[in-house]
């Protein structure tokens, strides 16, 4: 980080998801749409 507190890269975002309703196909295309990694 700068001295401002901000990082000139890229945030990259995952979830770590138990609920089997994560698992649907809406729900899915909804975390690729967003660029969200899924952990298991």
């Amino acid at each position: 980080m700068g001295v401002s507190g901000r990082s000139r890269r890229k945030l990259r975002h995952a979830a770590e998801v138990r609920h089997p309703s994560f698992a649907e196909p809406d729900s899915l295309a909804l975390f690729r749409e967003h660029g969200i990694a899924l952990l298991s």
